[in-house]
């Protein structure tokens, strides 16, 4: 009947629509490798001429890159031809600070025309040599590498204790649950009576004898370590959904006003430490980064309009 004419008729076209879109697909689809930092590690020892490229800020790049690598960030990549890329057909590996900036430069790479992008995420993973913009010094110097081996709190944290040893209401030896929850809610900007569903034990990390301690508030779940010992939170994970930010309200605040805003909840560290930067996702905009501190790493995201920091990540360094 009619049915199987029109049949015949249609899977040619069909066929033929696979086809076009199919070869259509290939140029402009992945056209890019996507590998881990071990595999790019191999290559750049196997390979040679070829780029490395950092595609963070001047100010991420300049604080500390992978050795060799040149700096193009990816605010810079559009369109146009870019000079320092003269060889299309050349290897380019592809990094940023966590692998999200890697990808969308390596696409626009593709799409200029490169043939051998290799993208391999971030520099967050990346395990090899790693120097400071201004001088090619190697950054792991002897004397950071024994602070930081082991599971000893790095040095600074003997001179917290003797600060604490001078004030003569702090009984020599350890801080109380009960103390070690103010401690945790003072840094975490809670209410105590915000807080329900709270958990308290006695823990250790890394050979430190802490205060594990949780609880969840209407507007996120919180998780904290405090050592016993001196009361120093050691450990810290925290998000508050972003719905609940327009609630709490604030002002708006700059990136300068970030980082103050990030050293006062770090006791002792300094405005200028922390690295900080701007995201936009969807017409949102949110400030990210990090400090390294006394042995710890922090790392936040900050909503610039509520002036709140609502993702907080807080690691000893191994």
């Amino acid at each position: 009947g009619m049915e199987g004419i029109n049949m015949k008729r249609i899977i040619p076209v069909l066929l033929a629509l696979l086809l076009i879109s199919g070869c259509g697909i290939q140029p402009t689809g992945t056209s890019y490798r996507q590998i881990s930092t071990e595999e790019a590690a191999a290559m750049m020892e196997e390979e040679s001429n070829y780029i490395i490229l950092d595609v963070r800020t001047e100010e991420e790049y300049n604080d500390k890159h992978i050795a060799n690598a040149i700096n193009i960030p990816n605010e810079a990549i559009g369109k146009e031809e870019i000079p320092e890329l003269q060889d299309k057909e050349q290897l380019i590996l592809v990094y940023c600070r966590s692998g999200n900036r890697s990808k969308q430069a390596s696409q626009k790479l593709a799409d200029l025309g490169y043939t051998n992008i290799v993208e391999f995420g971030g520099i967050n993973d990346w395990t090899g040599e790693t120097v400071t913009g201004n001088s090619s010094q190697t950054e792991l110097s002897a004397d950071s590498q024994t602070r930081f081996s082991g599971s000893a709190l790095p040095p600074s944290g003997e001179s917290q204790r003797d600060l604490k040893a001078d004030n003569p209401a702090k009984t020599e030896g350890e801080v109380s649950a009960e103390d070690a929850f103010d401690i945790v809610l003072n840094n975490a900007g809670v209410p105590k009576e915000d807080a329900y569903n709270i958990k308290n034990e006695r823990d250790s990390d890394n050979g430190i004898p802490i205060h594990d301690i949780e609880f969840e508030t209407d507007y996120g779940d919180y998780d904290f370590e405090v050592a016993i010992a001196d009361g120093r939170i050691v450990g810290a994970d925290y998000e508050v959904d972003e719905e609940y930010l327009d609630v709490l309200g604030g002002s708006g605040i700059s990136l300068e006003d970030a980082q103050v805003l990030v050293s006062k909840k770090v006791e002792g560290s300094d405005p200028g430490d922390v690295e900080i930067w701007e995201e936009n996702e969807d017409g949102h905009s949110r400030f990210e980064g990090e400090l390294y501190f006394e042995g710890m790493k922090y790392e936040f995201e900050i909503d610039p309009a509520a002036g709140r920091i609502f993702d907080w990540n807080a690691d000893l360094r191994d």
